[in-house]
């Protein structure tokens, strides 16, 4: 097995500790210059015009190189092309989008930027892609310290990730009045009407094959074993596409609410399948769901669609296409497990 050191990207430097170096202690003193400079309360406004004025050619520079953050996500997550340059493109597309709208003024006045530095905690199973984010920030020239570490003072909380982990920041956040933002786990739900263009859903599906993946890693398999052995213990059919070096696509047939995969996220190329006599059966199906984050309706008839998506109890529907869908004025968030608040707009 290969072993790749990566470092910590601190006010500006690489730092990588290692048995002949110890590594810098970082603790908060108020007194500190620096620390009154950069703190998450906010930067000084020679800071923020510095980083302002550096944005352009932080963007300049994930375009150029682009190329290389899509193979480091491919390599690190298993992640296809398509994928991996959404996440890039999008990502530009959307801080451009906020970055334009500061500039653009209103009846009333002026859309304020904030002010706080970033605080970048890198995945230990991505830690490469997140940092070479780090650094194409430094290399555009956003002043040191602007983006690398958290410090305690924060105004508010923005978490994607598991419920689980969001149950424990709500409290918290809570208990010193901190506002908070979470989006959650997301079991969503596409519905297939009888009306529905199957030729043009099978196409599409046919194309996006090859898209297929396999997990990130082997530690990650084992949930998803214990999934489908669950679906299969409880009566659930199984269509299986053999892959080889990798986790194999399956298609769950039936699935019921008795079934873990009902509720859990999988994480892993599984599609789990259910028949529904009435419409109503289906919007039922979905609001019944502990998690509530997005959704798709697929049919001929744009207003039964319409009609169908104002009844669940979804941060989003989306009208014949896929479930996932992010633009920077487009609202997105859950509901109940799935979370709370709204990227995007209002």
């Amino acid at each position: 097995m290969i072993s790749i050191t990566v470092p910590l990207v601190i006010y500006g430097n690489d730092i990588t500790p290692s048995s002949s170096r110890p590594a810098p202690l970082c603790t908060f003193n108020p007194d500190d210059l620096h620390i009154q400079n950069i703190s998450a309360v906010g930067a000084t406004p020679e800071l923020c015009v510095a980083a302002a004025e550096s944005r352009a050619k932080a963007f300049i520079l994930w375009k150029d190189r682009s190329d290389e953050i899509h193979l480091l996500v491919e390599q690190e997550i298993s992640r296809s092309s398509l994928w991996a340059r959404i996440n890039v493109l999008d990502s530009i597309a959307i801080v451009e989008e906020v970055a334009a709208i500061t500039t653009s003024g209103v009846l009333s006045g002026l859309v304020a930027i904030v002010k706080n530095p970033e605080a970048h905690a890198g995945s230990e199973i991505s830690s490469r892609t997140h940092y070479m984010i780090a650094k194409l920030f430094v290399e555009a020239g956003f002043p040191p310290g602007v983006v690398n570490y958290i410090q305690h003072p924060v105004q508010k909380c923005n978490f994607a990730g598991s419920t689980a982990v969001g149950k424990q920041i709500a409290p918290r956040a809570a208990f010193y009045l901190k506002p908070v933002h979470l989006e959650l786990a997301g079991k969503i739900f596409a519905i297939i009407l009888e009306d529905a263009y199957l030729v043009l859903v099978s196409r599409a599906m046919s194309s996006a094959l090859p898209q297929v993946t396999s997990v990130t890693n082997a530690r990650s398999q084992s949930p998803i074993d214990a999934l489908v052995s669950n679906a299969m213990a409880k009566g659930a059919k199984l269509t299986i596409a053999e892959a080889q070096g990798s986790i194999s696509t399956t298609i769950i047939e039936e699935i019921t609410p008795e079934m873990d995969f009902w509720s859990a996220e999988s994480f892993g190329p599984l599609l789990g399948t259910r028949v529904f006599g009435r419409e109503d059966d289906a919007v039922k199906m979905v609001n019944d769901s502990p998690c509530g984050l997005s959704g798709a309706v697929f049919s001929g008839n744009h207003l039964k669609i319409l009609k169908m998506a104002r009844k669940f109890n979804t941060g989003a529907v989306h009208v014949n296409s896929a479930t996932a869908h992010d633009e920077a004025g487009l609202p997105h968030g859950g509901w109940k497990k799935s979370g709370w608040g709204r990227f995007g707009g209002q």
